[in-house]
Parts: C-alpha cells; sequence; structure tokens
C-alpha cells in the first residue's frame, strides 16, 4: 500500500489532545508525515512544505482553506478535521 503524504497543521496547543499518540501512531500506519506540524502561521510562511501533500490532519487553530492554500497543495485530496465546525475555515 502506497501511503499518501500527509502534514499536521493546527494549534500546538491542542495538538497532543486531538491527536494523542496512540492516534498519530495509527495515521503514521496510513500516511507519511512530511514534515514537522505547522500552525496557521507557520504553514503561511512555509506554503512549499504543501507541494506534496495529499492529506491533511487539523482541528482547532486550522488555517483557512482559501485559493492560496490551495493552490500551494496541488494534490491535495482530503482535509481531515479533528474538532468542532468547519464553518470558520471553509
Amino acid at each position: 500500500m502506497v501511503r499518501p503524504n500527509g502534514l499536521y497543521i493546527l494549534s500546538e496547543k491542542y495538538y497532543h489532545h486531538i491527536y494523542p499518540e496512540p492516534v498519530r501512531e495509527e495515521i503514521a500506519k496510513l500516511a507519511n508525515i512530511c514534515g514537522p506540524m505547522y500552525d496557521r502561521t507557520t504553514i503561511r510562511e512555509n506554503l512549499h512544505a504543501l507541494a506534496d501533500v495529499e492529506v491533511i490532519f487539523s482541528g482547532w487553530g486550522a488555517p483557512v482553506l482559501d485559493k492560496e492554500l490551495l493552490d500551494a497543495a496541488p494534490k491535495l485530496k482530503a482535509f481531515f478535521y479533528g474538532a468542532g465546525s468547519v464553518k470558520h475555515i471553509v
């Protein structure tokens, strides 16, 4: 099985709460996490990190999925949001 490239993009404050170690271990079996965790500010400073990303794991503190971010992630297929409503980011 070829694992898709993925990144975590969310507030560091909630990272361990939404994605505790056992959950991250399961995700790592299904996706190749290809960089450090980013937040909504640091991903804007590092849009190049999205070039090969197919899945994003997010939650509170997610970036807005605007044209700039989506253009930087041409291979993006899925955006997983591990928290409440997505109305502020979509």
